[in-house]
């Protein structure tokens, strides 16, 4: 804590101890906590939303033990003067000295004084007030509105106050708050010292300063504060009832957090709150938002500032396991304010008096603006059309913003440049000054002691102050507001745009003045006064006859000009159909509207709610720049009883500025940018619109931005102005659409947005924006038809405005959307999406209803009766049902007697809705409504009393359906309450709130002539509560719905059909239609357990409930419902109600009538025997646990906790529920039903451990839970019915204290649960149950046995009807049971198995007959079912030969006939002889001896074309193969002489393959193959025969193979010239190749042919490598192989198993780009292996001995290593090359997928491991070619690309290549192209193809890189590689426009490989995007002379003159308008 605020808590004590005790004894209001009522409505004062209000009736008693501390305010003096505090909120009433502004709570206490009230009746009330003398509007005030506010007269009882002291026992629950009270008074004083303004440094514990950042004006944190750096103080000052924190060395203010976005700082005064209530003691939570919401707080976060929360939260538990939330302070929003004192204010002030360009006195002859420092984009202005002084916006062409000074006695006169005229100073408080021609004097005061603040003081001590609450108009203040402060900015006239602007007003003024005249001139020469078409004469003239006529009559060139494009229809020269709408817009003719207030508020015609149809109606499609007039030619005088106007909209307004029109020339001004309507409008409602003529007006200026009319226009109109953006169409933010009913003002972006999603497109078909606002249309149709329109037919057309300017509501004239979104979704209109709560659909049809709910909107049903048309919406739609909660709790409400009055919005809607359900929609009545609407008309309806409220309505309806609906409206409570003046709510705590109370008046006597009235129809409507269409699934309508298809639910897990949620009768369609009866009740069985009746039948719409006299006392539509314990059930009468009205009888005085005492059926998966009740002798169970304890099984006691003694077992009743696998469970010693608590969210509660006792228990089935019981294997699990991944499971062992509870883990042991019959009939009936299951589940798998299987199941069937079994009748069915399976596996066998079936037919058959003979009586059969087993088993036996000879058929070639003598011994078999040992035993030697034989068959088959030197041996092989029989093949000679040809074959096949490879080089070199062949020829006859030829192999081998090595060419062999040199093939090679036979003494000499074959190239006067080996080669390319074990270097990551680091080259086998490497030799030599991937170049890994990938060329040296030796070993390995870049060679390792290094030196760079597991060496073997893949992709703009490559490559064709020309106009990349066919390495570019797709670049020879102005990489850029001082752009697609462009990356994004992007240096200017420009297409042209564009000169439509290079925009240049981008 501040030592400041320890001392302040010490002396408040000292002195709250003096003073109240002193004051308590004199008059005055004692200090102590009350309740402050008004003395008006004797309701307590409250805070919501830190506003003051009053408590009102909805709110209800207090809890005498929680006071309602909202209500609860502390009374203290501080320094003499009242504070007065909210206990909840701990915060202070806070001062503020505005009129009609609500008081509210927060920071800055206000200093109050509080007398006694004065006056009759005021004994006990006080005044209170800011002011000591109370004077003045400074009282505390009721002003009826529901919230506290002030106002003036001490003795006005709305201004009395009673203060109500708490009791002794309300003392006790405010003492916490006492107890922190001195702590909360100390920081409020210490905020109010604060407060008083100074310079601070922010700073938090770490030592880290608030700073910012004078470049970027970004917030920053520091460590470091100097006496220099003025950017880390800050000024603190007071700003309203928060602070401004301004930094010293910038001026700008600290700003509001604003979600993600950087911190900086403002220019606007921004105001900020200190909070010291949840910071750490000492310090200060910061924050733009007065409650200090989360992510609003300044806090610290990695050395910068970010928004946060002042409060951290964690969760804890609770004693009782419960997770709680804990709140502490977050010390990284902890800050403190420090007075520096190494600096001075004067130091500060002197700063910022050298810093500011600010005047601290103005000087004579210079301009200024005068810029208000409340809002500092607005300047004092002088309007040219007015005399206003205003506080305008700085627009830099308003030359009415400049101003000079004039020094007047020692005061400033202030004139405008413009006329010269002055600020009048004689302005009345808050009127608005003046400009006079006088020179008026006013006093500069200066009002800030840092900066150049002044005020401008007129003679009556009034300011210049800048009013927002008065449309920013400059009216006399006080001086000391922030709005009467100014800023004295010198600025530099332009004279010459001064004169322009002068000229401009004069011409206006000229053209104003004199219209009439200029109109009447017009005439000569047009048709019509539109000036739309000329007079024939005219037309026929040349252009320049045409001027010279108009010139002749002194027209000024605006009006010859207009005439002009008339007469040549050149509207926009450059573009046809940009040219066609521009005069579309420009010359319309508009019709007429119905007057928008008269009919809206007639009920005798269209009423709505505001009174107020739009205004805007006919959009003309042109934007007035600010500023600047257009010319409107009207043709016709405005019809009598009519009203023509232009009005000026600006945005989204919902009106504009009016100014009449008349016939002729208009001239219309905009001060600020506008759109043009025209207001056409009929006075007379009973003139028809058809009749009044359409008015042609011309439009000449402003902008043809356009709008949308789908009166007028088609789909195509408004996709092809989209493309026009570039002539100004649509380009507005605004875009104005029409249709029959609407009128839109929204986000064009908004509206663009959802086309471009292709939301416009349904079902395949785009229905455009035509199809969205028919859509709208619809919508007000749908409620419009209530009014009966028709009859209102050519009179009635008023819109409804709509725009999305703000958030969602009704108002006058249309609806707010709050953004564009899904409401212009096509999708959303035509079916929306599940669960969406109807969505925007919704919303749109609700808030459109407040306007048209007028008629018949009861009190308190504003948010209820326009739902009705949402529900319909919703409806018609099709995709769903209503937006309505379930009826239950409707029926609650009815069955507890509760009235009109309780219900809410829900139940209030659907009472409107199930009128409009039965009596629209089923067609009992379909004008029901329009009579109502009418009715109401004659008789409105008054909120006041019932009689003229919600009784007309029960009795208005019963007269139009002339049906008595007593009972209808008796259900929603419409009779059952009387009183005066009773408060009447929505019931809806929001609602409640924002529109305040209100009373009714309920009469008796009016309710009985209500009831009297409806009674007198003799028809009574008895099922209409009952009425609801989601009881069943219905048909989808939507458009595009599929047969078959449903509707969906609209609110989330409501479906409709889920019974459980909407009951189980009374769907609609059961209520008939005309034409068509509603269903007959049919009930065939009830019963009654407890109180719970269960009702099963047919054709029910509800259930009701008489009592003995006759009365309704309870309803239901639940097939399952309770009778409540306030009703007597022996007095019962409960009927069922058929959909036709008729009701049947099924309970009577509590006895269930006889004929329907039956059983019922239930759907049991489960598969229980199932109990009818309580007293049932069915369905009694133990229930065990699974799996056994300790050796022992557990069963529940009754109560549910465990026992293993079956004695102590509880037994349980199952009772099925109305739903599907659900059950009801009963404990017979309870006799309870077993529950649980329904509202406990046992998933998240339970966490990872269970708990134990959470069984809940009810008297009354329907008061349970059901409970979902499933059959997994051979136990149950039982799941909440909620949640069914929550088992019932025991925890902690088994403990007997312990019921059953919980768990979530599905495969836990202790959640398997098994019921055991309790008794021999539960026992056996579950039993035939399962028989029945099992039956059931093998029902298609009796095929041969299908006889059998249904006689069993008839049998099962008729058991389940016994009441009583024994212990012989369990034993005789399992008896039949286990027979079943017997026959039933053979059957399933058979069946399995015939399909594989080929040979075996005969016995398969006979064995299916067998199986059909059989009966449930013979099935036992013990000698039938030991023979049924053996021959099932031989059956497998038979067919497992049948099935390998069938397989290895079409295998067979040279073993067919062995395969046909195998196939007719199975054909031959018989079912008797199939059990045979000795044929089972053959066939089983058979078929193994076959799998041989087929081996060698296959074996000859693969080798046939491979036998030329050993066909001897081949044919003999086959000839033995092809000769096999049955009766020998499994003989053992025979198997053995077959596996001794199998074993020699291969060896003849290698070796004939071996000597029918040619000679590489000299035939000599292989001399041996002459003996060779010789011996291969041969046949094989003996064993001895197989070595010898694997020695003449492998000997002939040595040879080959040394002959091959001396062809190489890869680099790393010896020239060729050195194989001569050497000698080696002379000796040893062909002499040893002359040898007879193998002589192994040669083996030595071959191996070392390579080191013979290097020594001459290794001479030492051969210097170089190159002069004596193949070297790598310029843009060849290689696969680096590894000398040790083969792996190639690839160019993919891995980790090193040595070492663990992540390297990215590697060793693998793989053969693909990867494994590829370009050799590229640049123009000085260096060599480079680039990565065919394109991942760069091979290199060393800094600093590490790995192999890596380098983005830049790194340079590789190779080497033979051919005179190096270590330890005398020469290090060379012929064919290889050592690698090296950066000191550092390569190393293959063997044990190591990564490429190691080893540095050694230049001289010495090999290294070869002594165990010859790594080295230095790799073989370059040569690829032919290799290809790298770019992919163009589509953009609306063309197919783009972009690419750097590490190698040099070939152009394909169809690939154009682009470079960057330059950047222009800071938003485009110009292009050109790139000439030539290849693509030099690291060359970044931008491709480009006519069609999207792939190209293949072929690497080439090297190529140098060349300059693109672009930037490329060829691994991926990472974000913390990139330059802090570059902006890096790169392609992307543009999600709204689909167009491929370079955007701004943002800095933590990663630019992949291969890319080349764009950079630019920070702080240029440059858009967020750069756009592709492309070079021109060249053609050839005639050549023409041009003129010098240098001195041609551009104006703008103002008639300035703009720079030339500079301009955009329409422009005009000689006489030409143009537009330049």
């Amino acid at each position: 804590m501040h030592r400041f605020l320890q001392r302040t808590i010490m002396m408040l004590m000292l002195v709250v101890g003096f003073c109240s005790s002193a004051l308590a004894e004199g008059t005055a209001l004692a200090e102590g906590y009350y309740r402050i009522m008004s003395r008006k409505t004797n309701l307590p004062v409250h805070v919501h939303n830190r506003q003051l209000g009053y408590v009102s009736e909805q709110a209800g008693a207090e809890n005498p033990n929680n006071i309602d501390l909202t209500r609860v305010w502390k009374v203290k003096l501080v320094n003499d003067k009242y504070w007065i505090i909210n206990v909840s909120e701990g915060l202070p009433v806070q001062q503020h000295g505005l009129t009609n502004v609500t008081f509210s709570v927060g920071y800055s206490p206000a200093d109050y004084y509080i007398k006694a009230a004065t006056g009759t009746g005021s004994n006990g009330y006080w005044v209170i007030s800011t002011n000591p003398e109370f004077k003045d509007k400074t009282l505390w005030h009721n002003g009826g509105s529901g919230l506290v506010q002030n106002w003036e007269n001490p003795d006005g009882e709305n201004n009395h106050w009673k203060f109500e002291a708490l009791n002794t026992e309300e003392r006790k629950q405010v003492e916490s708050f006492e107890q922190q009270w001195p702590k909360l008074q100390a920081g409020f004083l210490h905020l109010a010292q604060l407060r008083e303004g100074g310079l601070y440094r922010i700073k938090n514990a770490q030592g880290q300063y608030w700073q910012e950042d004078t470049k970027n004006n970004q917030l920053k944190t520091t460590t470091t504060a100097s006496s220099t750096d003025f950017s880390t103080l800050w000024i603190v000052e007071a700003n309203a009832d928060g602070f401004a924190f301004r930094n010293a060395a910038t001026s700008r203010y600290a700003a509001p957090i604003d979600g993600d976005k950087p911190l900086t700082t403002s220019l606007d005064n921004r105001k900020l709150w200190l909070d010291f209530k949840h910071s750490s003691e000492d310090y200060y939570n910061i924050s733009g938002n007065n409650t200090f919401a989360d992510g609003s707080c300044f806090v610290f976060a990695n050395n910068t500032l970010k928004g946060g929360n002042a409060r951290v939260k964690t969760t804890q538990k609770n004693e009782k396991k419960e997770d709680v939330t804990v709140f502490s302070p977050n010390t990284a929003a902890d800050w403190q304010l420090e007075k520096p004192t190494d600096v001075s204010e004067d130091d500060i002030k002197a700063e910022i008096r050298k810093k500011t360009n600010a005047a601290f006195v103005p000087v004579e002859n210079k301009h200024y603006l005068i810029r208000n420092v409340a809002y500092p984009n607005r300047v004092l202005t002088v309007r040219s059309t007015s005399t206003n002084v205003m506080g305008d916006v700085r627009n830099e062409r308003e030359m009415g913003q400049i101003w000079t000074f004039v020094k007047v006695d020692g005061q400033w006169a202030i004139r405008s440049v413009v006329n010269q005229h002055f600020v009048g100073n004689s302005a009345g408080r808050s009127a608005n000054y003046q400009m006079t021609e006088s020179q008026a004097a006013f006093t500069i005061q200066q009002q800030d002691k840092w900066f150049p603040y002044l005020a401008f003081v007129g003679p009556n001590g009034g300011s210049l102050h800048c009013a927002s609450s008065a449309d920013f108009k400059v009216v006399n203040w006080d001086a000391s507001a922030t709005a009467s402060k100014w800023q004295l900015e010198e600025i530099k006239l332009d004279e010459k745009a001064l004169q322009a602007y002068n000229d401009k007003i004069n011409t206006q003024n000229e053209l104003k003045n004199n219209s009439q005249s200029y109109s009447e001139k017009l005439k000569k020469f047009f048709r019509d006064y539109a000036c739309s078409e000329l007079q024939d004469n005219y037309k026929a003239m040349t252009d320049e006859q045409f001027k010279a006529a108009l010139k002749a009559e002194n027209l000024p060139q605006l009006l010859i000009d207009m005439a002009l494009r008339v007469k040549t229809n050149t509207w926009n020269s450059q573009n046809t159909e940009a040219n066609h709408y521009e005069k579309f817009f420009r010359i319309q003719d508009y019709q007429s509207y119905s007057h928008p207030q008269k009919w809206a508020s007639n009920n005798k015609l269209m009423p709505i709610t505001f009174n107020q149809y739009s205004q805007l109606t006919n959009p003309t499609g042109i934007t007035i720049p600010e500023k600047e007039f257009v010319l409107l030619f009207v043709d016709k005088d405005t019809p009598n009883e009519c009203a023509l106007n232009a009005e000026l909209v600006q945005g989204k307004s919902t009106t504009g500025s009016l100014t009449k029109l008349h016939k002729g020339v208009n001239v219309i001004y905009s001060d600020q940018t506008a759109h043009l309507y025209i207001n056409y409008v009929i006075n007379n409602v009973e003139l028809k619109h058809t009749d009044q003529p359409k008015i042609r007006i011309h439009v000449e200026g402003g902008k043809a931005n356009g709008f949308f009319d789908i009166n007028t226009m088609k789909n195509a109109d408004w996709d092809k102005l989209r493309t026009l953006k570039k002539y100004d169409f649509f380009t507005d933010d605004v875009i104005r659409l029409k249709s029959k009913h609407t009128i839109h003002s929204v986000s064009l972006s908004g509206v663009e947005e959802q086309q471009d999603k292709k939301n416009w497109i349904y079902n395949g078909e785009d229905k455009g924006i035509v199809g969205v606002l028919g859509k709208w249309d619809w919508v007000h149709t749908l409620e419009q038809e209530f009014f009966t329109p028709k009859r209102y037919e050519d009179r009635f057309n008023c819109l409804m405005f709509n725009t999305d300017a703000s958030g969602l509501y009704a108002f006058p004239y249309g609806t707010f959307i709050g953004t564009v979104s899904s409401t212009f979704s096509y999708h959303e209109w035509a079916k929306g999406s599940q669960y969406d709560n109807a969505g925007n659909l919704w919303a749109v049809v609700h808030e459109t209803g407040h306007h048209y709910q007028r008629l018949f909107n009861l009190a308190r049903c504003l948010e209820s009766s326009n739902n009705l048309w949402s529900n319909i919406a919703v409806w018609k739609r099709g995709a769903s049902v209503s937006r309505l909660q379930n009826s239950q709790k409707l029926f609650d409400r009815f069955n507890n007697k509760k009235s009109w009055l309780d219900m809410d919005l829900n139940d209030r809607t659907r009472m409107y809705w199930q009128l409009w359900l039965y009596y629209v929609e089923l067609g009992h009545k379909p004008t029901f409504f329009n009579e109502l609407f009418d009715k109401f008309r004659e008789n409105p309806i008054d909120f006041s009393n019932a009689k003229t409220d919600f009784l007309r309505f029960a009795r208005f309806c019963s007269e139009i359906a002339k049906e008595d609906l007593t009972e209808f409206f008796t259900f929603y409570g419409f009779f059952n309450k009387v009183g005066k003046d009773i408060p009447y709510k929505y019931n809806d705590d929001f609602y409640d709130k924002s529109y305040g109370a209100a009373t009714i008046t309920i009469d008796q006597a009016d309710i009985d002539a209500c009831k009297a009235v409806m009674k007198q129809y003799p028809k009574k409507n008895t099922n209409l509560i009952f009425i609801d269409e989601r009881i069943r699934k219905t048909p989808a309508t939507y458009e595009g719905a599929k047969p078959g298809e449903m509707r969906w639910g609209t609110i989330g897990g409501m479906d409709p059909g889920d019974n459980r949620v909407f009951g189980d009768v009374g769907h609609y369609e059961d209520f008939g239609k005309p034409g068509q009866p509603g269903t007959s009740a049919a009930p065939q069985a009830v019963l009654i357990d407890g109180r719970t009746v269960r009702i099963q039948g047919t054709g029910a719409v509800g259930y009701k409930v008489y009592d003995e006299t006759g009365n309704l006392v309870m309803v239901a539509n639940t097939n399952d419902f309770l009778i409540p314990n306030n009703l007597t059930l022996a007095k019962l009468t409960v009927n069922v109600v058929g959909g036709n009205g008729e009701e049947v009888k099924i309970i009577e005085n509590g006895q269930v009538v006889e004929q329907y005492k039956k059983r019922f059926t239930f759907d049991n998966p489960a598969n229980l025997t199932l109990s009818e009740g309580k007293n049932s002798p069915l369905g009694r169970y133990y229930i065990r646990k699974y799996e056994a304890n300790d050796g022992k099984l557990y069963y529940l006691t009754k109560e549910g906790r465990p026992t293993d003694q079956l004695d102590n077992a509880g037994q349980f009743l199952v009772m099925a529920s109305r739903f599907s696998g659900e059950y009801y469970l009963y404990s017979v010693g309870m006799d309870k039903w077993i529950s649980y608590d329904p509202n406990k969210n046992y998933w998240g509660h339970l966490g990872f451990y269970g708990e134990p006792n959470l069984l809940r228990w009810s008297g009354e089935m329907t008061k349970a839970q059901t409970w979902k019981i499933t059959r997994e294997n051979n136990y149950y699990k039982i799941a909440l019915q909620k949640d069914s991944r929550v088992l019932w499971n025991w925890h902690g062992g088994i403990n007997p204290n312990n019921s059953v509870g919980f768990y979530n883990t599905q495969n836990d042991a202790g959640s398997r649960w098994v019921f055991v019959p309790a008794d021999f009939t539960t026992k056996y009936l579950a039993l035939v149950k399962h028989a029945d299951s099992i039956m059931v589940r093998d029902a298609a798998k009796a095929v041969n046995t299908a006889p059998y299987h249904q006689e069993f199941r008839k049998h099962l069937a008729k058991e389940l009807e016994r009441l009583t079994a024994t212990e012989d009748d369990i034993t005789a069915l399992k008896s039949k049971l286990a027979a079943w399976e017997t026959w039933r596996t053979a059957d399933s066998t058979l069946t399995a198995d015939a399909s594989r079936v080929v040979n075996t037919q005969k016995l398969l058959n006979e064995f299916k007959a067998k199986l059909a003979a059989t009966t449930l009586a013979t099935s036992t059969d013990a000698t039938a079912l030991t023979t049924l087993k053996a021959q099932t088993t031989a059956w497998k036996t038979w067919l497992t030969a049948d099935s390998t000879l069938a397989a290895d058929a079409s295998r067979s070639v040279n073993t067919q006939k062995l395969l046909g003598e195998l196939k007719t011994q199975l054909a031959d078999v018989s079912l008797v002889a199939s059990t045979s040992e000795a044929d089972l035993n053959k066939v089983k030697k058979q078929l193994p001896a076959w799998k041989e034989w087929l081996k060698a068959d296959e074996l000859l088959q693969k080798d046939a074309n491979k036998a030329k030197h050993s066909l001897t041996f081949y044919n003999s092989f086959k000839n033995n193969v092809t000769n096999a029989s049955a009766s020998t093949a499994a003989t053992e000679p025979a198997l053995k002489t077959l596996s001794e040809q199998m074993t020699a074959w291969p060896v003849w096949r290698d070796a004939d393959s071996l000597v029918q490879i040619p000679p590489y080089g000299n035939p000599l070199n292989t001399k041996f193959r002459q003996p060779f062949t010789v011996l291969v020829e041969k046949d094989y006859t003996e064993v001895a025969q197989v070595q010898e030829l694997k020695d003449f192999s492998r000997y002939f081998r040595l040879l080959v193979t040394a002959d091959s090595l001396l062809s190489q060419t890869n680099p790393g062999y010896p020239l060729a010239k050195f194989k001569e040199m050497s000698g080696v093939e002379a000796w040893p090679l062909q002499d040893a190749a002359a040898e007879p036979k193998p002589d192994f003494d040669w083996a030595s000499w071959l191996e070392s042919i390579p080191e013979m074959w290097v020594v001459p190239a290794n001479r030492p006067q051969i210097k170089t490598d190159k002069e004596a080996y193949f070297m790598p080669e310029d843009g060849k390319i290689y696969r680096l192989r590894s000398y040790y074990d083969d792996r190639y270097i690839t160019s993919e990551p891995v980790n090193s198993s040595n070492d663990g680091i992540m390297t990215p080259l590697s060793l693998s086998k793989q053969v693909n780009n990867s494994t590829l490497w370009i050799l590229q030799q640049d123009q000085a030599g260096k060599q480079y292996l680039a990565a065919a991937s394109g991942k760069g170049y091979l290199s060393r890994m800094a600093n590490k001995n790995h192999g890596s990938l380098s983005n830049e060329p790194a340079e590789i040296s190779f080497g033979t290593a051919r005179f190096i030796q270590d330890k005398g070993m020469h290090q060379q390995k012929v064919g290889t090359l050592y690698i090296r870049n950066a000191g550092m060679s390569l190393v293959g390792w063997k044990n190591d997928d990564a490429i190691g290094g080893h540095p050694g030196t230049d001289a010495n760079p090999v290294w070869h491991e002594g165990s010859g597991i790594a080295g230095t060496s790799f073989y370059f073997d040569t690829v032919a070619d290799a290809t790298f893949t770019v992919t163009t992709y589509a953009g609306s703009n063309g197919n783009y690309a972009t690419t750097q490559l590490p190698f040099a490559a070939k152009i394909p064709e169809g690939l154009i290549v682009y470079r960057v020309k330059q950047v222009a106009a800071e938003k485009n990349l110009e292009l050109e192209l790139f000439e030539g066919n290849v693509l030099p390495a690291n060359t970044p570019v931008i491709l480009s193809s006519a069609h999207a797709g792939s190209f293949e670049l072929h690497p080439t020879t090297w190529a140098a890189p060349l300059e693109t102005k672009l930037q490329g990489t060829n691994l991926p850029l990472k974000a913390s590689e990139k330059s802090s001082g570059m902006k890096y752009y790169a392609l992307t697609i543009d999600d709204d426009t689909q167009e491929l462009l370079f955007r701004l990356v943002e800095n933590d994004v990663e630019i992949p490989g291969n890319r080349a992007y764009f950079t630019l240096p920070l702080g240029t200017p440059a858009a967020s995007t750069l756009s592709f420009v492309l070079p021109p297409v060249v053609t050839k042209v005639k050549a023409t002379a041009t003129k010098n564009s240098a001195s041609q000169k551009f104006f703008n439509l103002a008639g300035q003159r703009v720079n030339a290079s500079s301009a955009t925009g329409v422009v005009i240049s000689q006489g030409q308008k143009m537009i330049i981008r």
